[in-house]
C-alpha cells in the first residue's frame, strides 16, 4: 500500500497528537526547565515551490498539538521570494527561520 504525500504528512500529524495526548495524561508533577524533554521532534518544510501553502497549514496543525513537558516541536521552514501563495497572516518573509512550536 503506497500513501501521497499528504496522507504520509497527515499520518505523523496524527501520530504526534496521539503521542502528545497519552504524555499529556502522564503529566505527574509540574515541568521544569530543569528537566529535559524526553522526545524532540524536528521538521524541515521546504516552501520554495507551489506547496508552500501546504507547509504553512502544516505548521498551523502542529501548534494545535505544540510542544509539552514530554515533547519538543521543532520545524525548520524555507520559503520561496518568488511565490504568489503567501498567506499574509504568516508575515511575507522569504528566508530560512527555525522555530520551536508552542501551542497555539
Amino acid at each position: 500500500m503506497t500513501f501521497s504525500k499528504k496522507g504520509k504528512i497527515g499520518a505523523i500529524l496524527c501520530f504526534i497528537i496521539t503521542i502528545s495526548t497519552i504524555s499529556g495524561f502522564l503529566i505527574l508533577r509540574k515541568n521544569t526547565l530543569k528537566t529535559p524533554r524526553k522526545w524532540t521532534f524536528m521538521f524541515y518544510l521546504d516552501g520554495d515551490n507551489d506547496l508552500e501553502r501546504d507547509m504553512i497549514m502544516n505548521v498551523n496543525d502542529l501548534e494545535i498539538v505544540g510542544s509539552n513537558p514530554y515533547i519538543n516541536l521543532v520545524v525548520q521552514l524555507d520559503r520561496s521570494p518568488n511565490n504568489e501563495n503567501i498567506i499574509e497572516k504568516s508575515g511575507n518573509w522569504t528566508d530560512t527561520r527555525r522555530a520551536f512550536i508552542t501551542k497555539d
